[in-house]
């Protein structure tokens, strides 16, 4: 039934459903085919946003990334302020968290 549901849904949007959050909660692709996830890791996440780093940073803990000026980062979490000032993200095949 799901199945019929996101065809359906699929051909009424057009092709085009590209909502990484909506897609990674029903555990498809862009396509339709089903996603394998693998709770372990972050680094298959899809993004919700993109980052220019302006300042360098460099990683204080094991679970944040070291940053250089004009990298790129792909956020894949941002909490509301009043939970964390933290964003998840990756860089390159790293996943971890920046303030």
């Amino acid at each position: 039934m799901l199945m019929a549901y996101l065809s359906r849904l699929s051909a009424i949007a057009g092709n085009k459903i590209n909502c990484g959050p909506a897609l990674t909660w029903m555990e498809i692709d862009n396509k339709g085919n089903h996603l394998l996830v693998h709770e372990e890791s972050s680094i298959n996440t899809p993004a919700v946003g993109a980052a220019h780093v302006i300042k360098r940073y460099t990683a204080r803990a094991p679970d944040e990334l070291t940053l250089e000026v004009g990298d790129i980062v792909s956020v894949i979490d941002m909490p509301p302020k009043v939970l964390s000032t933290w964003w998840r993200g990756k860089h390159g095949f790293q996943v971890g968290n920046k303030e």
